[in-house]
């Protein structure tokens, strides 16, 4: 038995770990059982069936590093979306796709697809591939995403063919024109401020009919691709009409986010020469088995600058030339020190390889014996960033990594826009930067 679960919950873990062994045996990792009757949409990014990894949204084309880009995409003239996944089964499955029109907060808008789509919202997922060489068995999936007719906030959902109620996942996508122009602060030490990143802006919008700027435009904030602690709908706190100009710029902090520190990272693109980070190896284990190097927290130690990429992850398979459906999926061991036991601290694994969400397969659980926490994550082969995130009420979520005011970070701007009388909300405008970026 792991020595991270719980002593009140050993009977369960025995039988779990006995399921688990003999469908390992039988080639799938997790159940292959639809669990349809649990299932309720999410306006999210969510996988609705334990078998369902790897879900990456991206642009497309001759963009570097575009799988473990934010999927957002102009409305005309740029790269499109393609949503790729995997699926812990022998066998391919009939899925389809369908594309929901959703508001600026993310909520129904009711909305006809015939309004935003340009044929009928039904796309069959017809590009797969069985994996090939691995000791766990998956299918690879991959539909580009269609265009659609108005700009906006949009829900990817897959399903199995017959059954829209059977919801396989769920993945977030913005689609932006170009009706407003974007741009930093007059000054540029807007961008920080000792609170954390301030991220102040300005908005232009001569070239859009608007006739109350203070109720009709509102900007959404997002730092390294997150939702969970995004700033959402601010309105403007200055509006200069002559110049057709809104300010963005927020002296109570409320447009401030938390630095953070730079994301720890392991490499396991190579099973044969593990990478940075991987302490050992077992690769007659079913899955292969990885740990990770024993980490301790890093708050009050001194800034260190980590070429991270945010918090993404990239699947690649440096053993193979075809990363998509060559590489195998291990099981990765985590621990980290973190001495005395506190019963009410609740730490997890964070980043994009969770999905920015406190999943249970990340939660860490204390070992006595070594005095650690720890937990494991079957991941397919590539390079992660993640951090550890306290969850317990009332405390510091960053008090195992540190907030520093030289960390680098990624922040978007969407600007939304409501006209009066319609009953749609236009994503009208798009701005990205870094603060503290470096040359990489």
């Amino acid at each position: 038995m792991s020595k991270h679960f719980k002593p009140g919950i050993q009977i369960r873990t025995l039988l779990l770990i006995s399921s688990l062994f003999i469908m390992r045996c039988a080639g799938s990792y997790y159940p292959t059982t639809s669990q349809e009757s649990q299932k309720t949409l999410e306006f999210s990014d969510r996988v609705y069936e334990e078998t369902i990894r790897t879900v990456q949204l991206f642009p497309t084309g001759n963009i570097p590093f575009s799988k473990y880009r934010t999927p957002v995409a102009p409305l005309q003239g740029g790269p499109q979306l393609r949503l790729e996944f995997d699926d812990l089964k022998e066998d391919n499955e009939y899925y389809l796709l369908r594309i929901k029109n959703l508001t600026s907060e993310w909520e129904e808008s009711y909305v006809n697809s015939i309004e935003y789509l340009q044929e009928y919202n039904e796309f069959r997922i017809n590009d797969y591939e069985l994996s090939l060489d691995t000791k766990v068995k998956y299918v690879h999936y991959g539909v580009d995403i269609p265009p659609v007719k108005i700009p906006g906030n949009y829900l990817a959902i897959v399903y199995r063919e017959g059954n829209e109620e059977d919801i396989i996942l769920s993945r977030r996508f913005i689609v932006f024109s170009e009706d407003v122009l974007v741009t930093g602060p007059d000054e540029l030490s807007g961008f920080t401020s000792f609170g954390g990143h301030r991220i102040d802006f300005n908005v232009f919008y001569k070239d859009l009919n608007v006739e109350d700027p203070y109720n009709q435009l509102r900007a959404t904030i997002r730092q390294n691709g997150r939702w969970d602690n995004s700033k959402q709908l601010l309105p403007p706190t200055f509006v200069k009409e002559d110049q057709s100009k809104l300010e963005f710029r927020y002296f109570d902090n409320s447009n401030s986010f938390p630095p953070g520190n730079e994301f720890r990272y392991f490499d396991i693109r190579s099973i044969i020469s593990p990478g940075q980070f991987v302490q050992g190896i077992n690769r007659q284990a079913s899955p292969v088995s990885v740990n990770i190097q024993r980490d301790k927290p890093r708050t009050g130690l001194a800034y260190t600058f980590y070429r991270d990429i945010n918090g993404g992850f990239q699947s690649v398979n440096f053993d193979a030339q075809n990363s998509t459906y060559y590489s195998d999926y291990l099981e990765v061991n985590f621990e980290l020190e973190l001495d005395p036991y506190d019963s009410t601290r609740e730490l997890y694994v964070f980043g994009a390889l969770s999905d920015w969400k406190l999943s249970p397969e990340a939660k860490m659980y204390f070992d006595g014996e070594s005095r650690t926490y720890r937990t494991r994550m079957l991941l397919k082969q590539g390079w992660y960033d993640y951090m550890y995130y306290q969850a317990s009420p009332g405390k510091d979520k960053n008090i195992i990594e540190g907030d520093y005011i030289d960390t680098e970070n990624f922040y978007e701007v969407f600007v939304y826009f409501k006209p009066i009388g319609r009953r749609e909300e236009f994503c009208v405008g798009y701005y990205q930067f870094g603060v503290n970026e470096r040359i990489r």
